[in-house]
């Protein structure tokens, strides 16, 4: 779980980054595709609203990290949807370095380890729960 401090870390480097977001996910991809190249046949060769559905996706946790209750379905959801896309369960973790990665490099020199760490557990709760849904089970996002 995530506690008040981190919470408000993650939502305040999120505001800042939102000037920034196609920035940020052309890092992101890119920073991924090097991490796991055998990823970027998962996308479409156009990525502009692979991008824009990520930061709006990004948005809503984000907003919603004191109280993740009412996404949990659309969480899990995702979960399942990846599983179909042909996501893995390692990719989660690969994922997870490349968004903490393209923060720190869209967001410095306003980035210090405990946002880097507020990010990586929000980011691994929201991983838990769609890999739990991907593999049949529930996970309620309070690990």
């Amino acid at each position: 779980m995530l506690s008040e401090t981190q919470i408000a870390l993650v939502q305040k480097s999120f505001t800042r980054a939102v000037p920034r977001a196609e920035v940020l996910m052309i890092r992101f991809y890119e920073r991924l595709f090097e991490l796991a190249p055998e990823t970027r046949s998962l996308f479409p060769e156009d990525m502009q609203a692979q991008r824009a559905n990520v930061v709006s996706t990004l948005a809503t946790v984000v907003r919603s990290l004191a109280n993740l209750e009412p996404l949990l379905a659309d969480i899990r959801a995702l979960g399942m949807r990846h599983t179909g896309y042909g996501v893995k369960d390692e990719h989660y973790a690969i994922v997870g370095e490349a968004l903490v990665w393209s923060l720190e490099e869209t967001l410095r020199p306003a980035w210090n380890d405990a946002t880097a760490d507020a990010w990586a557990e929000a980011y691994r709760i929201l991983a838990d729960v769609m890999i739990e849904a991907a593999h049949g089970r529930s996970n309620d996002g309070r690990n």
